[in-house]
């Protein structure tokens, strides 16, 4: 039996942190960045967790994010890149593959 995993992410941002799967927040930083995300045009365009499509519907999202603040308060640590090919996970995180 083969197994096929399709890791994408097509968030969704939402106002509060219960309504969130991830906390985020965005860091000035690579260095002290989890991952280093690039905001894709196209929902088929996301298809790996550091290539984010903002979905105006909860429904249609991979996951719900909320921006932080509070550094303290994150799951994962945001650098937001200008180029595609600079987007990768950075650190170990439990999110990872997951969003």
């Amino acid at each position: 039996m083969i197994y096929l995993i399709i890791v994408m992410a097509k968030v969704h941002i939402v106002k509060t942190k219960n309504e969130a799967d991830f906390i985020c927040y965005e860091v000035k930083s690579k260095f002290d960045a989890d991952i280093s995300i690039y905001y894709v045009d196209k929902s088929f365009d996301a298809k790996e967790d550091f290539l984010w499509y903002v979905e105006k519907s909860k429904s249609s999202a991979t996951s719900k994010i909320f921006w932080t603040t509070n550094k303290h308060d994150a799951d994962i640590k945001v650098y937001i890149v200008d180029k595609k090919f600079d987007a990768k996970w950075i650190k170990s995180n439990s999110a990872r593959g997951r969003l």
